[in-house]
């Protein structure tokens, strides 16, 4: 008696798992299959365009994400490459005077202008602090992507009890029956449930859309300050460093404007 009665709960949950399965399989065909206007659930239209709207500031908001690092990677090479221009001249050139002098105070201070870079960029609370925001914001509008597809799911599950509901409910007319009845009563208790769940979901998704949507402007402002405190603490770098040098290269430009290289000939 005890093995029998494993058995039989046995086929119980086999039953269970096999009308879920063939009920997953409904779904699959039904998406599959030719669209009947009779029944149809059309996506919500708040839903989609708010939807598309999110896609487009996500992209904008990750592309100055992506700007914005490789603009600091950008100053990292300009920094680079001013020390190994400069440290070559003044190995290369000659004379020890004051072209020799400047190329390699200029050199030193591109080693120095990289280390004060880096480290102010990695310390800079509020600029990371603002990067973080933006950040966070496409991470959230990515995080939606699973509710959209719980939301289609419910929308198929609607259409399909939806129509199924509206079939029986013209056979019902042809063929009167205690059975028909039985059987529409049921598909309307499925159909009402199917309901709510999609209407549930899709006001928690659309909640969410309009919560993300009006972070816009905060959101694109925190782009361009970070993207122009970047500049802005690079410059400042650059000006604190490169004063000397600034000042021996003005000093020259006449020199330089009056030089006729051109008239040398061999």
């Amino acid at each position: 008696a005890r093995e029998g009665g494993r058995g039989d709960l046995g086929r119980g949950e086999c039953g269970r798992r096999g009308g879920a399965s063939m009920h997953k399989l409904k779904k699959l065909v039904h998406k599959a299959g030719p669209t009947q206007k009779e029944g149809q659930i059309p996506k919500d239209a708040e839903c989609e365009d708010l939807k598309h709207k999110l896609e487009i500031f996500s992209s904008a908001l990750h592309t100055s994400a992506m700007t914005m690092k490789r603009t600091e990677a950008n100053w990292k090479d300009i920094f680079n490459t001013e020390y190994k221009t400069m440290e070559e001249l003044s190995q290369r050139y000659p004379d020890p005077d004051s072209v020799r002098d400047t190329s390699k105070m200029y050199a030193e201070a591109a080693t120095r202008m990289q280390s004060e870079f880096s480290a102010r960029s990695a310390a800079d609370v509020e600029y990371n602090q603002l990067v973080h925001k933006v950040n966070h914001t496409v991470a959230q509008i990515k995080a939606l992507d699973p509710f959209y597809k719980q939301l289609e799911d419910f929308r198929v599950e609607y259409e399909m009890y939806n129509q199924k509901f509206s079939a029986l409910d013209v056979a019902k007319e042809k063929k009167q029956s205690e059975k028909m009845d039985d059987k529409v009563s049921r598909n309307a208790e499925k159909l009402e449930k199917a309901k709510t769940d999609y209407e549930t979901k899709l006001n928690e998704v659309v909640g969410m859309q309009r919560k993300l949507w009006s972070s816009r402007e905060p959101a694109y402002r925190a782009a361009y300050t970070a993207y122009f405190l970047l500049q802005a603490h690079m410059m400042d770098i650059m000006d604190k460093h490169s004063q000397g040098i600034y000042k021996y290269a003005t000093s020259h430009e006449r020199d330089v404007e009056t030089l006729t290289l051109h008239n040398i000939t061999i």
